[in-house]
């Protein structure tokens, strides 16, 4: 009987282990659905932010940073670049794109926090590995069925696109 509660164990034990694997391989590209994500744009460039037509492709349309503060509603990460459906110029209002999307890197893009938020290793159940004050500026590096993988000084993870204000002039309610 104490042989039988043993091997019992192991399997237990086994089988958990093959689930949390398994939830964090979730957070892997081919799990993830798109979203409508609004970020601002944060590059200093004078010379502007370059809308590609793909990743590292053709420049489509350069955003010129020293007249205007940019929104764009991002909807797909993919290794290091972001789909953008939609550019607003705070000045300028809507600005069309040539074939109704674009390709932005990473480096360029952000957004800041609505509230005190914890920062997870992986999207839902993770650990928490810190925690962001509200109106802090974050830089957005990927994103996955709602939530945003962000980094903030020296803490880097995942928060719930919910808590993200994609307006550069503003805090959002």
């Amino acid at each position: 009987m104490k042989n039988n509660f043993i091997i019992f164990f192991i399997i237990l034990t086994c089988n958990f282990c093959f689930a949390q694997k398994n939830q964090r391989s979730n957070t892997s590209k081919n799990q993830c659905n798109s979203f409508n994500l609004r970020v601002y744009v944060t590059d200093l460039d004078r010379e502007g932010t370059n809308i590609r037509e793909k990743a590292k492709g053709k420049v489509l349309l350069k955003l010129k940073g020293d007249t205007d503060y940019y929104m764009l509603s991002v909807i797909k990460a993919k290794k290091g670049w972001f789909k953008v459906k939609k550019i607003w110029g705070v000045d300028w209002g809507f600005i069309e794109l040539s074939d109704e999307v674009g390709w932005i890197h990473y480096s360029v893009i952000g957004a800041a926090t609505r509230r005190k938020v914890n920062v997870l290793s992986i999207p839902k159940t993770g650990e928490v590995l810190g925690k962001i004050d509200q109106e802090t500026s974050v830089k957005i590096k990927d994103m996955c069925s709602g939530w945003v993988k962000i980094e903030s000084g020296n803490i880097a993870g995942w928060i719930s696109s919910e808590w993200l204000c994609g307006n550069p002039v503003t805090t959002c309610p």
